[in-house]
């Protein structure tokens, strides 16, 4: 990281205060030191140097001279010279306020960022604001000398003294960047820009930062305003090329670098890096191969130059020199799968499979999930002769990717440097256009017409394929795909027999033979084809997962796991097995399983998205909030989506952190730029709806009716909040509007049971019956007919409904004790039979413990009813209405005494309602 220099200290402001002091010194020192002043208020600095020098050689004790000689020397970036005089000044007595910051301003600009942290002390006699600068100085030596906490540390401290400390906020946003936390970052640096919008270095790092991210036209106002502000940086005009050239503005970008020319007078070194690359985009190799060499003579270990010459050798058909080129970038970043898929296609072209293979291999697994990679390394396969291992992973490209694994990418330069070409590489994006002749391309083809459902087309290109290679298995099985694709399953079998009596071994043939089995529903046919893969290799990962769907299929829970584990055994680098058992576990409930299943995972297999997806589910379905929110942030991180945001927003929620809920609920409504994902906003809604941000959810609810006219989401969210608002009308229109796109059951249901709260009880009976009338047989909506019209006082009509629901389904403990009051005036026994049924049903909840000891009590069982009421008032202690009952049972019971007490609490905690009336009345019968 380079080192933050600031120069905030105005030199006629240290001038100023200096002079203020005592004149100690002679005469001659004092006139040479105005004599400075002067030059420097017209702005002649190097006269105003010379007077300096003069006062310290006539008085080398002249502190202010020293002090405005140092200044001076920093502003031209001396830091040397300026560490000297500020060091003298210390050792002739002066105050740290005049010497101290200066001094380490001065050393950062040699780079003596232990210097600086042992000679300077924040715990110095110096004013606020400066005390808070050389605590953002010495947060960036410890930045400088990888003391990450130590450097944050710092920077919280001079953020204490002063929150708008442009320099501290720029070292936290470097910091967060480092830890790939862009947002976070982003947010730093807004926050320096809107205090201060000048301040160039933040405005720099704010654009390469919004380079990163893609936000192309933002990065580039932000070099502007820095070429504006400080039209001789560098940086400034690198950034705006760069910007440029990945929009592909070749004319812009030739502009900046004429200005970077300019200023740089031609010794810049990525002025020919950046030049190559422009020369690429215009298709002009030979200028770029000019320009690189010319670059790789002064920096021959340049890792961004060795990539892109490589990639130009190749576009030259130089394949061995782009070989050479570019194994040199892979021996500086092994593992980086965008080199890697260079060089073996470099070596691909040369006809060295053996050698492409060997370097594919290091970072294609079963996980895999790059389609070119996997053609590539497919094709080295059949170039070797191993077809069953070749055709595998050429099947995999095309599944993945078919246009991918035709590898028909363009070269991309939006991340490949960030200017300062002397460091290594730190991301690589490049994939170059490397031509459909490096992998099996006619392969390709044919499953890439299946892929597109063009079977008559993949017919007749793998039968073509057929005589063209006739000795392999490969067109065989293609031509068997295409048919089992169109269902003629005759076909497709002949087609895979004919490929093994070709090449017995070649497993994928006889995979397909179990797919089409499978395909037929002949569950043991696809057993014995199984069976038979695994007597040739009976490690093979395919074949177990086979068996273990055919026991899911049979409903064989213990074998599905036993084949799963078995699978995993034999095969400890899959990861498929592992996935397989763990959403197996997450399907019945068992998250902790899952959890416990991923645990055991390589640290590269765990950093996998798919894998993060599954343990951060799990851990939220086993309740371990805290443990899935930082599963499913390191999700965020390494492979941001909307449902991986939405899953983050799910474990925050879940977690009680509303705040960081509703913002990644956001993030994931941001990612979905394609309006696929409906899901995440109905997740933003509720979540408002649950924190009562009524108006919020309400303009959530609305763009969700505007992104998805067709689907109910929106509607819901609006109602709902209409609803919080007060707005019961608004509630229902809306609710009216989505029972119109989605007219079921439970809708129908729940709108009826809304109109009726709002007191249209009529509406609500009308929206039932019209519904019983094309679904007679609907025993919940029948229930729900029963309720709105006893709340009407249509007990008869409540009857008949609720007699109509149990004909169809099991009585609720809300439906029984609902019967059970309505018949305890006509049918008292049939009143018993259901107030015990609901009782049954519900034993702990107050209103039905009520009802049931009411019936009885009323049914001439007063001992059981008082009981049972008695019981119900201890559930809920604070209901009117069940005090009354048990008060009335106790008078009836002439048990006065004792329902004096309970009829007196009624009155006195509900006044002025009809309890408290009911309450005094039976309290004067007891006077009577």
């Amino acid at each position: 990281m380079d080192p933050i220099v600031h120069r905030s200290v105005l030199l006629g402001a240290v001038l100023a205060v200096t002079l203020a002091a005592s004149p100690l010194f002679a005469a001659s020192a004092d006139d040479y030191y105005a004599e400075a002043r002067a030059h420097l208020a017209k702005g002649e600095i190097k006269s105003a140097i010379i007077e300096l020098k003069n006062a310290l050689q006539a008085d080398p004790t002249h502190v202010q001279a020293r002090v405005a000689l140092g200044t001076l020397h920093l502003r031209n970036a001396d830091g040397a010279a300026a560490a000297k005089e500020f060091s003298r000044a210390r050792e002739l007595g002066a105050l740290a306020d005049l010497w101290m910051l200066g001094y380490a301003r001065a050393l950062v600009l040699q780079g003596e960022f232990r210097q600086l942290l042992e000679e300077t002390s924040p715990d110095a006699d110096l004013p606020d604001l400066q005390k808070a600068e050389l605590l953002a100085l010495r947060g960036n030596a410890h930045l400088a000398l990888r003391e990450v906490d130590a450097a944050v540390k710092e920077y919280d401290a001079a953020l204490e003294l002063q929150s708008g400390n442009a320099m501290a906020r720029l070292g936290k946003a470097q910091v967060l960047l480092a830890a790939n936390h862009e947002d976070e970052a982003l947010e730093q640096l807004n926050e320096v820009l809107a205090e201060d919008p000048g301040h160039v270095e933040s405005r720099l790092v704010r654009g390469d930062l919004l380079r990163r991210m893609q936000r192309l036209d933002d990065a580039r106002v932000d070099y502007e305003r820095a070429a504006k502000d400080a039209p001789n940086n560098p940086r400034a005009h690198i950034g705006l090329a760069l910007v440029h050239i990945v929009q592909r503005d070749v004319d812009a970008a030739k502009r900046d670098l004429e200005v970077l020319d300019r200023i740089t007078k031609g010794t810049l070194p990525a002025l020919n890096y950046l030049r190559a690359l422009v020369s690429f985009q215009e298709g002009d190799y030979g200028r770029a191969s000019d320009e690189l060499q010319s670059l790789l003579r002064v920096a021959p270990s340049n890792l961004q130059a060795q990539l892109l010459y490589g990639i130009v050798s190749y576009a030259r058909e130089e394949y061995t020199l782009a070989d050479d080129y570019l194994s040199r970038v892979l021996s500086s970043v092994p593992g980086n799968s965008q080199v890697i898929k260079l060089v073996g296609a470099a070596r691909l072209k040369l006809k060295q499979p053996d050698r492409a293979s060997e370097v594919l291999e290091s970072v294609v697994s079963d996980e895999t999930q790059d389609a070119q990679l996997l053609a590539l390394l497919g094709t080295a396969y059949i170039q070797m002769g191993d077809n069953e291992r070749g055709a595998r992973l050429i099947e995999r490209a095309v599944e993945l990717d078919p246009d991918q694994a035709l590898l028909r990418t363009q070269l991309a330069v939006g991340k490949i440097a960030t200017g300062d070409t002397s460091e290594a590489i730190s991301q690589l994006e490049s994939a170059v256009a490397l031509g459909q002749d490096v992998v099996q391309a006619d392969v390709l083809l044919v499953l890439s017409y299946l892929n597109k459902r063009e079977y008559e087309k993949a017919i007749a290109a793998s039968q073509a394929l057929e005589a063209r290679m006739a000795d392999s298995p490969i067109p065989q099985n293609l031509t068997g795909l295409a048919y089992l694709a169109q269902r003629q399953f005759d076909l497709a079998r002949e087609h895979f027999n004919a490929a093994l009596k070709k090449d017995p071994k070649f497993l994928v043939a006889r995979m397909n033979l179990a797919r089409v089995a499978m395909v037929e529903q002949k569950p043991d046919v696809a057993d014995a084809a199984y069976d038979e893969v695994l007597r040739i290799d009976p490690k093979h990962l395919g074949a177990m997962l086979g068996k273990a769907q055919l026991a899911r299929e049979r409903g064989d829970q213990k074998g599905v796991q036993d084949w799963l584990l078995k699978a995993n055994q034999a095969n400890p680098a899959a990861i498929r097995p592992i996935m397989i058992l763990a959403e197996t576990y997450l399907r019945q409930n068992e998250g902790l399983k899952a959890v416990n299943m991923l645990s055991d995972l390589s640290p590269d297999q765990a950093r996998l998205p798919p894998v993060l997806r599954l343990k951060g589910m799990a851990q939220l379905q086993s309740g371990d909030f805290v443990s899935a929110v930082l599963t499913l942030k390191e999700l965020t991180d390494v492979a941001p989506s909307v449902e991986a945001w939405f899953q983050l927003a799910r474990a925050y929620a879940a977690k009680g952190d509303s705040a960081a809920a509703r913002e990644a609920f956001k993030q994931s409504v941001a990612l979905d730029t394609a309006y696929k994902a409906p899901i995440a906003l109905v997740g933003l809604g509720e979540l408002e709806l649950r924190e009562r941000e009524f108006q919020s959810a309400l303009a959530v609810g609305e763009t969700l009716q505007q992104r998805y006219p067709g689907l109910v989401y929106g509607y819901d969210v609006a109602a709902a909040a209409y609803r919080g608002l007060g707005q019961v009308e608004k509630s229902i229109d809306i609710a009216r509007r989505a029972l119109e796109i989605e007219y079921t059951a439970q809708r129908v249901d729940a709108f009826a049971k809304a109109l009726a709260a709002a007191g249209n009880r009529s509406e609500s009976q009308k929206v039932l019956r019209d519904w019983l009338g094309k679904h007679p047989d609907d025993g919940k909506v029948w229930a729900t007919l029963g309720m709105v019209s006893q709340q009407a006082g249509q007990d008869r009509e409540a009857l008949k409904a609720y007699e109509e629901s149990l004909r169809f389904a099991e009585p609720d403990a809300v439906l029984a004790n609902n019967m059970a009051w309505l018949y305890l005036e006509h049918d008292r026994e049939r009143a018993i039979e259901l107030a015990t049924k609901a009782y049954e049903l519900a034993p702990s909840r107050a209103e039905i413990v009520d009802t049931y000891g009411w019936v009885l009590f009323r049914s001439g069982r007063k001992n059981d009813g008082l009981a049972a009421l008695q019981q119900a008032m201890i559930i809920a202690p604070r209901n009117p209405e069940i005090a009354l009952h048990v008060g009335e049972a106790l008078i009836d019971m002439r048990r006065d005494a004792e329902a004096r007490p309970v009829l007196e609490r009624v009155a006195r905690d509900n006044p002025d309602t009809d309890f408290a009336k009911s309450a005094r009345a039976l309290i004067a019968k007891l006077r009577g």
